[in-house]
């Protein structure tokens, strides 16, 4: 891995999809603590899903202005914005970190024609901790290129922050959401995404 400033460093996971013998890379803003990597589930889509899991997913819903898929198609320090906010952990700085996001649909609950470029925040620390420290779970910094299913809550017109952390984001491939092992909803494993739409409009 190159060594760049704070923030141009992306670290690579390799997340293992299941069932299909493939492997694919996820770029975070710095690397989690967890070993080999991210695992992530696709696996047949079950045909009950309006029981448990929509009161899984309308508990998201509820928390969120905008559930949506999104792409991010740009990684480039010039175009992520970041600034200290005044905490610290421990002997580590908090970092503010701004960076653009393209809404592609809305699955709700908002109407599609509200959404399009929006900014995405997270937060990140510097010195970025090592890998094996838990703390970039919290604290990870820019998303990779590609594309997502998140669930976001407004921090005013135009920033966004995913819902409940991790909870709140599942990388998308062929139409379908992959899960974060330990940080996402095991039951939208391999769910399609007209699928989820539709019960993330059934929620009340």
């Amino acid at each position: 891995m190159l060594k760049k400033p704070f923030l141009s460093v992306i670290g690579v996971f390799r997340l293992i999809v299941l069932n299909i013998g493939l492997t694919m890379g996820l770029n975070m803003g710095v690397t989690m603590g967890l070993s080999e990597g991210l695992t992530v589930g696709m696996m047949p889509l079950q045909n009950t899903v309006f029981s448990t899991d929509h009161r899984d997913v309308c508990a998201l819903v509820q928390k969120a202005n905008l559930v949506a898929v999104v792409s991010i198609v740009d990684t480039q320090e010039d175009t992520i914005q970041k600034s200290r906010t005044g905490e610290k952990v421990g002997h580590r700085n908090v970092i503010r970190v701004w960076q653009p996001i393209r809404v592609q649909e809305v699955l709700g609950p908002n109407t599609p024609s509200t959404f399009q470029n929006i900014t995405l925040q997270t937060y990140a620390l510097d010195p970025q901790p090592p890998a094996p420290d838990p703390l970039n779970a919290r604290y990870p910094g820019a998303y990779a290129e590609g594309m997502y299913v998140m669930f976001l809550r407004g921090v005013n017109a135009t920033v966004y922050e995913t819902v409940e952390g991790w909870k709140g984001v599942y990388p998308l491939r062929d139409g379908r959401l992959s899960v974060l092992e330990g940080y996402g909803l095991p039951s939208l494993t391999g769910m399609n995404k007209d699928t989820l739409k539709q019960m993330v409009q059934r929620c009340k």
